[in-house]
C-alpha cells in the first residue's frame, strides 16, 4: 500500500505558488487549478519527478474537472518518459486540505492519491475500502 509522497522542493515551490496566486486573486476570481503529478511508485512510495497543471474547464471556485485532452496529453507525456500519473492534484481557494464531499465521490472511481493544496498547506489522501487515509508527504531538498 502507499504510504508516502515524495516531492522535490521545486515541485513543492510550484504547488505553493499555485495556492498563493490564488489568494493574490479577488475573491469573485478565485477557481480551483489542478492537474497531476507524473513519476513511479516504489516500494510504497510514490517519487514525482513532474507536475503538469490541466486547465480547470469547470472554471469553478468548489470543483474541478480537467480538461480532457489535456489529461490525455499528460498521459501521454508520462507514458513517453516511462512514467506514470502517480497522483492528482488541486486547491481548495476557499478552504483547508481536506476532501469535499465532491471529491470523495470522485476518488471513489479513481485510484490515485488526491493532493489538496488549502489554507493548511499541502496534503495527500487516498481512498480505501471507504475510507479517507492520509498520505505522509516528504519534501526532498
Amino acid at each position: 500500500m502507499i504510504m508516502k509522497l515524495i516531492l522535490p522542493k521545486e515541485i513543492e515551490d510550484f504547488i505553493k505558488n499555485l495556492y498563493s496566486h490564488n489568494s493574490s486573486k479577488r475573491l469573485k476570481e478565485l477557481k480551483e487549478r489542478c492537474g497531476v503529478l507524473i513519476g513511479f511508485i516504489k516500494k510504497g512510495e510514490i517519487i514525482v519527478r513532474e507536475i503538469v497543471e490541466i486547465k480547470n474547464v469547470a472554471d469553478s471556485p468548489i470543483l474541478f474537472k480537467m480538461d480532457p485532452r489535456e489529461l490525455y496529453n499528460a498521459w501521454m507525456k508520462a507514458e513517453k518518459s516511462g512514467m506514470d500519473i502517480v497522483a492528482i492534484f488541486h486547491t481548495h481557494p476557499f478552504g483547508i486540505a481536506y476532501p469535499s464531499k465532491y471529491d470523495i465521490d470522485c476518488m471513489k472511481y479513481v485510484n490515485l492519491p488526491w493532493i489538496i493544496i488549502g489554507s493548511d498547506g499541502i496534503k495527500a489522501y487516498l481512498y480505501k475500502n471507504g475510507k479517507i487515509i492520509e498520505i505522509e508527504v516528504e519534501i526532498l531538498n
